[in-house]
């Protein structure tokens, strides 16, 4: 089951040698398999990752290799994932688990994708809000649950609207009672 996940998987034994991995993790780190079967410790992989650069940067590599490897005497709960972006613009999450008979399963997934989207989106949402506030209309955007998504600062400015007002998607009703408590119903 494990060869078949997208997801690179190795599993390091209490000793630290690697015990499994999948097609996944070889295709990701273009290791021989004859070298993987001969079981590596984890320290040995991270060295001849190193060696041909394709691990994150580190300033003080044998620091940050020990720091790694004290994974293995932290508990379970106490593991969090890591983001390791590599030369050549790949970016990994990086998911160590502790294994039901000892050592450290790591899970490494490619993000650069999510990583790329997220950037591009966010580009974009900053983008479209410095248009709408250099607009002089007000302008609101509500979505299909009639919960204000958008608008610009002279929709908060003409309408008298504070900011602790317009956090969180107010509904379209909630904007409609502040204005009339404001302004009365009939004004225009």
């Amino acid at each position: 089951i494990l060869d078949k996940l997208a997801t690179a998987v190795a599993i390091f034994g209490r000793d630290q040698k690697l015990t499994f991995y999948n097609r996944a993790f070889v295709r990701l780190w273009k290791l021989p398999e004859q070298w993987l079967d001969t079981h590596p410790s984890d320290g040995e992989m991270l060295d001849r990752l190193r060696e041909a650069r394709k691990l994150p940067e580190q300033r003080d590599f044998q620091a940050w290799k020990r720091q790694r490897l004290s994974l293995y005497e932290k508990p379970g709960d106490e593991l969090e994932d890591d983001v390791w972006h590599l030369p050549g613009g790949k970016t990994l999450r990086v998911a160590p688990q502790p294994h039901p008979f000892g050592g450290l399963t790591f899970l490494f997934e490619d993000v650069t994708e999510k990583i790329e989207l997220e950037s591009s989106f966010n580009t974009l949402s900053k983008v479209q809000t410095t248009t709408l506030d250099a607009m002089q209309d007000a302008v609101a955007v509500f979505g299909t649950d009639a919960r204000m998504k958008l608008h610009n600062a002279a929709f908060a400015r003409i309408w008298d609207m504070q900011p602790n007002e317009l956090s969180g998607e107010p509904h379209i009703t909630r904007i409609a009672e502040i204005c009339a408590a404001r302004f009365g119903e009939n004004s225009a």
